[in-house]
């Protein structure tokens, strides 16, 4: 399991369209995904698990994977929300 934590540099969080580019990048990657916010757990291939964490501008959150490609899926992930998202 390979896991990262990032700040979330959107001022409005990961809101529909941040969550809908998070989910076609982890789509891409055989390994599960997941996102950590609150003490809450979320499938990052799943739109609606990634809003329900509402996850707000300025927040830490903790990215981790399990399987084959579990390196280069969270390392695609973190970049994903610490460059597109600002």
């Amino acid at each position: 399991m390979k896991t990262d934590e990032v700040i979330v540099k959107d001022v409005a969080g990961i809101h529909a369209r941040p969550a809908s580019l998070l989910v076609k990048s982890a789509k891409r990657f055989d390994a599960d995904v997941f996102l950590e916010y609150d003490n809450k757990k979320a499938n990052a291939k799943s739109i609606m698990a990634l809003m329900k964490l509402g996850v707000k501008g300025g927040e830490k959150v903790k990215v981790w994977a399990e399987g084959a490609d579990e390196e280069i899926a969270v390392s695609e992930i973190v970049k994903s929300i610490s460059t597109n998202f600002k």
